[in-house]
């Protein structure tokens, strides 16, 4: 798996302003950057909470379909804060996002990718990031 790092700083007030979850939008960005189109993800934790969703190219239809298949069991299993962990298709995950990390005035998401991705991955996604 290939680490990268987001600082997701101005990420998290934008997404405190809207009201909105934190975890999809981050989702959705490393999927949309990955080139992802439609399909099913799947959502775990290390502890076997399991949910599956459809991603979707525009984030309000995802944002949606997250917050109807996932959260609301998410909440009612007490998620823990550890890790996250989702999947392109059952099985192994291709993304985890690491508990944040405070650097200075910076607040660090760092993600493991198993997926194949080029060298300006964590550059476009960090540029995504920023202009969410």
């Amino acid at each position: 798996m290939k680490k990268i790092e987001i600082d997701v700083t101005a990420l998290i007030e934008n997404v405190k302003k809207e009201s909105r979850l934190f975890y999809p939008v981050m989702m959705y960005i490393l999927l949309k950057t990955l080139g992802f189109e439609e399909d099913e993800i799947y959502y775990e934790q290390k502890k076997g909470v399991f949910f599956k969703t459809m991603f979707h190219p525009d984030f309000e239809v995802f944002y949606q379909n997250y917050v109807f298949d996932c959260y609301k069991g998410l909440k009612e299993e007490k998620r823990s804060k550890e890790k996250i962990l989702f999947a392109l298709y059952d099985g192994e995950a291709d993304f985890v996002l690491l508990p944040f990390e405070q650097r200075g005035n910076k607040t660090i998401l760092q993600v493991l990718v198993r997926a194949d991705v080029n060298e300006d991955f964590e550059a476009m996604c960090q540029k995504a990031a920023l202009s969410f």
